[in-house]
């Protein structure tokens, strides 16, 4: 496990954003055994089961529809859902927050800039899949690469330069996230930055 001290706002008031997460990632269909074990025991057995996430649960199944998706082992028929990104996004970039803390202490995030792309079977149904998998890949590839957990629960890559840096996220071998931050031109007031 990976520990950063953090403020409440930046960490137990994010709580349900851990749960949205482990929803996402763990119904993907390409995710591994660790996933499809957490999508019975933590998902359906305990986030679901105790009517936790209503709402979310709500806008997801209200966008489900059936498609086909091209999988290790041959086009899949699944049910497709659409997430908003203000919902994901902002956890991620906590998470990479965080590891550029735990990993790169000396790096001082507080005023950089944070994009995110996802990339998993529904978005790589979409256009550029080749695309897609080329940055997948060259992330793997040619920067360093890390992990947490015993059975490929989470695993990342990342090249961090002094003012900018490029992260590839993984959940269950299936989710992947690329976050990449630089430095703003212009400084936001302390004010409005989190010191976390």
């Amino acid at each position: 496990m990976i520990c950063v001290a953090s403020c409440y706002a930046c960490n137990n008031a994010q709580s349900s954003f851990d749960e949205k997460l482990r929803m996402l990632a763990a119904s993907e269909i390409s995710c591994n055994a660790a996933g499809k074990k957490v999508m019975l025991e933590k998902v359906i057995g305990s986030t679901m089961a105790k009517a936790r996430q209503p709402k979310f649960v709500t806008s997801v199944v209200s966008t489900m529809r059936d498609a086909v998706v091209q999988t290790h082992s041959g086009p899949k028929e699944v049910s497709m859902f659409t997430t908003r990104s203000d919902e994901i996004f902002p956890g991620i970039i906590r998470i990479t927050k965080g590891l550029l803390a735990a990993f790169h202490p000396s790096y001082d995030y507080r005023h950089d800039v944070f994009n995110v792309v996802d990339i998993h079977s529904a978005t790589l149904l979409k256009k550029d899949r080749d695309l897609q998998l080329h940055i997948v890949q060259e992330l793997k590839t040619k920067t360093r690469g890390d992990g947490r957990g015993n059975h490929g629960e989470f695993k990342f890559w990342r090249q961090v330069e002094a003012t900018r840096g490029v992260w590839l996220l993984v959940f269950y071998e299936a989710m992947h996230f690329v976050v990449w931050h630089e430095a703003s031109r212009a400084r936001m007031p302390e004010s409005v930055s989190c010191q976390c």
